[in-house]
């Protein structure tokens, strides 16, 4: 958790009730908005473009798909505003955490 508060910089982690599809209540953990950081944060980030990054999205997406979470939210997330994922001009592989080497040819295509 402590990773995902360094990522949502402009949000407080709280505990909040949900209700589910189904109707069943359960609690869970939440991002809340907070305006006092943004500042704080525009600051830090002076002059970049704050829209959340393409790789983002596309897990936010990836959860919310995993989680059967209504499609008319998953479309407004798709049609989020976005910073273009940075791509690599000639990239030959990556190490992974492991140490594992992660060679191009090997990925997902649709990331080139």
């Amino acid at each position: 958790m402590k990773k995902l508060d360094k990522i949502e910089m402009v949000y407080d982690r709280v505990t909040a009730n949900a209700r589910l599809y189904n109707g069943t209540t359960i609690e869970c953990v939440v991002f809340k908005y907070n305006e006092a950081r943004l500042e704080e944060t525009r600051m830090k980030v002076a002059g970049e473009d704050c829209d959340p990054s393409e790789r983002y999205l596309e897990i936010m997406i990836e959860g919310c798909v995993h989680h059967h979470v209504k499609s008319s939210y998953i479309d407004w997330l798709n049609a989020h505003p976005k910073n273009p994922r940075t791509r690599c001009a000639n990239p030959v592989g990556w190490k992974s955490r492991r140490g594992v080497l992660l060679r191009q040819d090997a990925l997902r295509p649709e990331v080139w």
